[in-house]
């Protein structure tokens, strides 16, 4: 290196980005974390050394919030983020199968929390990969304790079972408990059979494993608590519940986590609780427009973008801050995305943004600028 320039390849490999997890992190305490650049040592002036530290270090300070108080509760699980820790802790449970992918076999490993065989371990690795989202979730459910208290939820994938249980147990409390679940048919081939798609078929057979202590209950599960969502414009893909008192709604389960084993400890999620009357208001009158399974999209003006829109317009230019606008879809136009990717395009120092499949072309042109 010269006195100005640190080379960044090593082994002639250049290194293109750092990604690093604290697990051990735990709610509402301050830490300092120090960050050394690092450099290949001279053997000459620092024997036995592979590497050392090059210029000053940068000292970030954090206060982790606590998502048990306040307005807002965001729960983030590991799941796969935290996949090399998690082969670490419980790599003795590792199993090895064979899968063919595009004609080609290939070996894969997995650690499948539910198989370890060792109950202790299989709950600790649940936990580990939650990292506390399913028990927020639960928590959450648990909060309607008996008469008077309504649970109104939308959900497109369906088949966690201690979801499915924390629910069924609501009703058997007394709890007033519906469910709008994604409803998709086609129909096969040569008949008039109708064919469930992947979600359906698995959230009907989750849905009826599920035991009740009282016959009255289990009717009250499988007769009066689920709303078929069958004329979405695509995919029913709402994962909220709201709370209610008495009629008058005052918490929100959103974000987004699909209600399965794959979304709670697999993919990385967030579950977010909004503890404000007005937003639950207003996801309350969503879930009732949802209920009447009009059609997504339509020309007669009673289509779920018309009311969307109706209930809450494309926003322009800057809002006051703080503030909390709450966005349904589907829209009819892009317009929100675009509005989304002016704000970003007016972050001063970082924008901290996540996706799952893909970036619409508006972000995606902010985020290469």
């Amino acid at each position: 290196a010269t006195n100005d320039k640190v080379s960044l390849n090593f082994g002639g490999k250049p290194i293109q980005k750092l990604m690093w997890g604290d697990y051990d992190v735990v709610p509402g305490k301050d830490y300092l974390y120090t960050i050394y650049r690092m450099m290949e040592a001279d053997s000459s002036l620092s024997p036995g050394m592979k590497f050392t530290t090059y210029g000053e270090a940068l000292r970030v300070k954090v206060r982790t919030e606590d998502p048990s108080f306040g307005t807002h509760g965001v729960f983030f699980n590991r799941g796969c983020a935290g996949s090399q820790a998690y082969a670490a802790k419980f790599g003795e449970f590792r199993k090895f199968h064979r899968v063919e992918h595009g004609g080609h076999i290939q070996w894969k490993s997995v650690i499948n929390p539910r198989e370890i065989p060792v109950p202790e371990k299989s709950k600790e690795a649940l936990a580990w990969l939650s990292r506390g989202l399913e028990e927020a979730l639960l928590g959450f459910i648990s909060k309607a304790t008996g008469n008077g208290y309504q649970i109104r939820a939308a959900v497109y994938e369906f088949t966690h079972k201690e979801t499915l249980q924390a629910l069924a147990d609501a009703i058997e409390r007394g709890v007033d408990v519906k469910i709008i679940r994604h409803c998709k048919y086609a129909h096969h081939s040569g008949d008039d059979t109708l064919i469930p798609d992947d979600a359906t078929r698995s959230a009907e057979e989750a849905i009826a494993k599920v035991a009740f202590h009282s016959l009255e209950s289990a009717q009250k599960w499988q007769d009066d608590t689920f709303i078929e969502r069958s004329h979405s414009s695509d995919l029913m893909h709402n994962k909220f519940i709201v709370l209610t008192m008495n009629g008058h709604p005052f918490e929100v389960w959103t974000g987004s986590v699909n209600f399965t084993d794959s979304g709670i400890y697999g993919q990385s999620n967030v579950g977010h609780v909004v503890r404000d009357h007005d937003v639950a208001r207003r996801f309350l009158d969503y879930w009732n427009a949802l209920s009447t399974d009009r059609p997504g999209r339509s020309h007669d003006g009673d289509s779920m973008d018309d009311y969307v829109e109706q209930q809450q317009p494309d926003l322009f230019g800057r809002i006051v801050s703080p503030s909390m606008h709450v966005v349904f879809s589907p829209r009819k136009t892009s317009a929100m995305l675009q509005w989304y990717a002016g704000r970003m395009s007016e972050a001063i120092h970082s924008v901290h943004f996540t996706e799952a499949f893909s970036i619409s072309q508006p972000i995606a042109e902010v985020l290469k600028a």
